[in-house]
């Protein structure tokens, strides 16, 4: 009759007596278990996993000492059951004692809810899905990272079912900008109460860290705190911005195991996706700092190039009117002051040449030893006694391939940058190192492979966040009026940009300032070519042969013609390229072409030389320019102006003299 009614009950019901032996069980149970003859005589043991019969003895002992009616395996984690095959799965067991009063005896009542788990896990999967499905929508569409950040901890902590949820960064910003940290959380009241330490070794872990019993393992000391009592078990994920840890999502849940491989892959898919967010907000603020000092480079190219112009006007006067003779005070003290201050916009319009990239720069082989020896001796006869400075190379630096003598004012301008930083005195330290950029080279915009690390760091004021973030720019500087014009930092960085390079700085208020500069190997520009530069000697005399101007600034057209005829030349002159072809096809004396390169509407100077060739290949050329002397090709000559009367002289006959060469090796 009892077995008529087992059999009758939809559940898989078994007898089990004190001994852990089967006395009975219902065909349910048989099947499920996978025993067609049946389970009495059976072990409970024998429908357990391996790794779970001890804990099943205790609990059973546990039972033993009170036993009551009780679920089990109704939990987050439920209980599991093994068939005869080896098989396991989940189960739920209602336990009821039978007829206390004798012999012990317990009736389980045992529910496979692997039905019930695939669904709660459908469920589960569908939460996870739609959270990463919102995080990845703001990861495209935000503009700030308060935005993708606000209200996150609140949706993890409900598509994962848990009771709070951190969000701890170092937000990485635009080059020069120190990192933000910051905090999210849900509840918000521990977000002020969890005071994290960011260089937490374990915080800043490239693994994601589980922590299924908190009680039972060491986590972090962030989680140790009191406001995180009542947690059981944790998930530490890492946030990656360019293969760098910058935060951590920090996820809590009340119950033991909470954080199974689901969990744990949402957790990673949240975090790719910010990861996301971050590089490429960077990248956005990366290429509006690029064009912002683009913007600036051309507009003060442009103003260099005017300002030459006005300066080769200025100077030509000038030296027109010494040809007239000696003068008399206070005449001669009018002219060398008037001199003195051409010297000094030529001075400035070489650093808004540096600053648009567009400097003449004339590259060589340099040792870093020899620089930094080099340095170090200028430095310690020149600053304060109060200001140690050191000087020093890695064992391997390698040599690279730079403009030496603006590569040495560049890193005097830091140095001096930072004396003025240092008005008490303080450390001042150079050193250079070779350094290999793979993935990390696309952070700092620079190609792979070999570059130099130039770094100058002292331990003077250090600047606040917003002063580091414009740091670069041109123009912009917090000395006194009078005691810096703002382009000294801008022109170290339009100079290293131009040798193909980048430069980095950091700074904190009260600890000093550090600027590296990355420079490529010279093994990465040994198959650059470099164009002969123009030297100065005595002004030769002309033979009488017809030069052809072309200048669209009738001032400078003027200096220009004046110095050419002064010098014995007959010159014939244009303001654009449609009257010099013309000269050229009327007047074939003409034995050399001396052109601006930035002509106004038409054919530019470079074009103009190239067609003049065409026609005439006997032509000489001689290009000038306010922009840079690296400009035209291999056979041409450059001026830079302002250009002195000698100079053009000499570069005039420097090129009669290499024509008269080439006609007789011709021969």
């Amino acid at each position: 009759m009892i077995g008529h009614l087992f059999d009758l009950i939809p559940d898989a019901l078994v007898l089990v007596d004190d001994a852990r032996r089967i006395l009975q069980s219902n065909a349910q149970a048989d099947a499920m278990l996978g025993y067609p003859g049946g389970l009495a005589g059976a072990s409970v043991d024998d429908l357990l996993p391996d790794d779970a019969r001890k804990r099943h003895r205790e609990h059973r002992a546990s039972y033993a000492a009170a036993p009551r009616v009780r679920p089990m395996g109704a939990g987050f984690q439920p209980l599991l059951g093994c068939r005869r095959d080896g098989s396991v799965f989940p189960v739920e067991i209602a336990l009821s004692p039978v007829d206390p009063s004798s012999q012990r005896r317990y009736l389980a009542s045992v529910r496979d809810i692997s039905g019930s788990i695939r669904e709660r896990q459908r469920v589960a999967r569908a939460r996870h899905d739609r959270l990463v499905a919102h995080v990845g929508e703001l990861a495209l569409i935000a503009r700030s990272e308060a935005e993708i950040v606000a209200g996150l901890p609140e949706k993890i902590a409900e598509a994962l079912g848990i009771e709070a949820v951190l969000v701890l960064s170092s937000w990485p910003t635009m080059p020069g900008h120190p990192p933000a940290r910051r905090v999210a959380a849900f509840p918000e009241t521990i977000g002020s109460a969890a005071t994290a330490d960011l260089f937490d070794p374990i915080l800043l872990s490239t693994t994601t860290t589980v922590f299924g019993d908190l009680a039972a393992e060491t986590p972090p000391k962030l989680l140790r705190s009191g406001w995180s009592e009542g947690f059981r078990s944790a998930a530490l994920v890492p946030l990656f911005e360019w293969n760098q840890t910058v935060g951590v999502i920090v996820a809590l849940s009340a119950r033991l195991h909470h954080f199974e491989h689901d969990a744990v892959h949402c957790l990673k898919s949240v975090a790719n996706l910010l990861a996301a967010f971050l590089q490429r907000r960077q990248a956005e603020e990366r290429l509006a700092h690029a064009q912002q000092l683009e913007a600036v480079g051309q507009l003060t190219g442009g103003v260099a190039h005017d300002f030459n112009n006005l300066l080769t006007v200025l100077s030509g006067n000038l030296q027109l009117i010494e040809l007239q003779g000696s003068f008399a005070p206070p005449m001669a003290e009018l002219l060398d002051s008037m001199r003195h201050a051409v010297d000094n916009g030529v001075a400035l319009t070489a650093k808004l040449l540096t600053l648009s990239r567009r400097q003449s720069l004339s590259p060589r082989v340099i040792d870093p030893r020899n620089l930094l020896a080099s340095l170090g001796a200028v430095l310690s006869r020149t600053l304060r006694e109060n200001i140690r400075v050191g000087a020093s190379c890695l064992p391997y630096a390698p040599a690279i391939f730079a403009d030496g003598p603006q590569l040495e004012s560049a890193l005097l301008n830091l140095c001096f940058n930072a004396r003025d930083a240092m008005p008490r005195g303080g450390r001042l330290t150079i050193t250079a190192c070779g350094i290999v950029l793979g993935a990390a080279a696309a952070r700092l915009e620079l190609e792979p492979g070999e570059y130099l690390q130039v770094s100058v760091q002292d331990t003077g004021v250090g600047m606040a966040p917003e002063v580091l973030a414009r740091a670069l720019e041109p123009f912009f500087t917090t000395k006194e009026s009078g005691r810096g014009n703002g382009l000294g930092l801008s022109t170290v960085y339009g100079f290293v940009r131009q040798s193909g390079g980048q430069v980095r700085m950091s700074s904190r208020l009260g600890y000093g300032t550090c600027v590296d500069l990355y420079l490529p190997s010279a093994a990465a520009d040994a198959g650059d070519g470099q164009q002969a530069r123009l030297t100065v000697g005595p002004a030769p005399v002309a033979a009488g042969e017809t030069l052809l101007v072309v200048e669209d600034d009738t001032a400078v057209l003027a200096v220009a013609v004046a110095f050419l005829e002064s010098l014995g030349y007959v010159v014939r002159s244009a303001a654009d390229a449609d009257g010099a072809l013309a000269w050229l096809k009327k007047e074939p004396a003409i034995a050399l072409l001396f052109v601006d390169v930035a002509l106004g509407p038409g054919l530019s100077g470079i074009e103009l030389a190239a067609l003049a060739r065409r026609r005439r290949p006997d032509l000489c050329v001689l290009l000038t320019s306010g922009h840079d002397a690296s400009v035209g090709t291999m056979d041409d000559a450059v001026l830079s102006k302002p250009y002195r009367r000698q100079d053009l002289a000499d570069a005039i006959r420097r090129q009669f003299d290499g024509r008269a060469g080439a006609r007789r090796h011709r021969r």
